[in-house]
Order: C-alpha cells, then structure tokens, then sequence
C-alpha cells in the first residue's frame, strides 16, 4: 500500500455527530446530524427542535480549495444515507413527543374538555 497525501482537512463543529461522507464525480457531501443547544420542554413541543440534519455538499474540482456548494437542514436524526447516481438519498427520523394531549389523556379528562371542534374548525 503507498503512502497517502492529505490534500485538504475539512473541520466539522462538534455540534456534527452520527456524519457520513459521500463522493461522487466532484461532489463531495457530508450528510450528518448535528444537535442545537436550544431548551426543550416535551410537555408544550411535539418534537424535539435540537437534533437537525444537515447535508453540506462540497465543490471538489480544485482539491486544495473544496468551496461549498449546497447547504440543506430540517428536523430529524440521521439513521443512513445514499449517493446513487446523482442522487441523495437520505433515512432519517422525527422523534415525536406525545406532548400535552398524551399527559391530558393520562389525567383521565375528557378531550372534548380541552378542544372544542369549534377551535379546529373555523365556522
């Protein structure tokens, strides 16, 4: 096996976990899931806002100068992702907090006592 030459060291921020990298033709991308340190209270959100994907493709014509080329991030936790034929494909997941109707329910109170079909339905 020959020697390898580091061209360029790309540093991620240490909020980035759970990352993979993928190459094709002159593109390169980092799809990874990195965490906001944001409060989050589950009994008023339904998800969690802290965990976020976030995909980051890179210009790589120039080695020694890879330049951003694309940058996306929504809501979710990575769990896998694919680069085939020039598409991106990402598997990722939502955790979903049952939030305030699942605590309610637990009180045993009656749901039409909390919403009114009239607050959810403009007449």
């Amino acid at each position: 096996m020959g020697l390898v030459n580091v061209v360029k060291v790309i540093r991620l921020p240490k909020t980035y976990n759970t990352s993979d990298l993928l190459i094709q033709g002159n593109k390169l991308v980092l799809v990874a899931t990195r965490y906001l340190d944001r409060p989050w209270n589950s009994n008023t959100s339904f998800y969690d806002r802290n965990a976020r994907v976030s995909v980051v493709v890179f210009d790589t014509t120039d080695k020694t100068k890879p330049t951003i080329a694309r940058l996306l991030d929504f809501a979710g936790q990575l769990q896998d992702s694919r680069l085939t034929n020039g598409k991106l494909y990402i598997v990722s997941n939502l955790y979903f907090n049952r939030g305030p109707i699942y605590w309610i329910m637990n009180e045993k109170k009656q749901l039409d006592d909390i919403i009114s079909p009239a607050s959810l339905i403009p007449s």
